[in-house]
């Protein structure tokens, strides 16, 4: 059984010091951010891990870190998902969400996000409205 170490979470008393360890072993950064007054979250990845792989594979295409910003995406994609999902034949919502995120981080408007999830489902998925 092929079994590999994905994630651990280890309290450090100087994390500035447990970065410079972690570029030392010539991990990337992927994360720093505030978690709150007492404690930070980092997050690296060691080379040839698969969130490097696919960052490699689909260079750009990093999600963002602030939550805030992501909870505002997924917020605008339920909004713009209820017009679909009011028409719409029964359907997986993750597959119109993934083709709407998609469209937006590319830089689509709103609109042409939602044009494009609806494309999508009509032309992968066969949901047709």
């Amino acid at each position: 059984m092929d079994v590999k170490f994905e994630v651990t979470v280890l309290p450090v008393a100087n994390a500035e010091r447990a970065q410079a360890f972690c570029r030392g072993l010539g991990w990337r950064l992927d994360a720093d951010t505030s978690g709150g007054e007492n404690y930070r979250i980092v997050q690296f990845t060691p080379p040839g891990w698969l969130l490097e792989e696919i960052t490699e594979w689909f260079p750009g295409r990093v999600w963002p870190t602030d939550i805030g910003a992501l909870a505002a995406l997924l917020h605008e994609t339920a909004d713009h998902h209820g017009a679909f999902e009011a028409v719409a034949p029964k359907h997986d919502w993750w597959d119109w969400y993934a083709a709407y995120m998609d469209a937006r981080q590319r830089g689509s408007s709103q609109e042409a996000a939602s044009e494009a999830a609806g494309h999508y489902m009509a032309e992968v998925k066969h949901v047709v409205v």
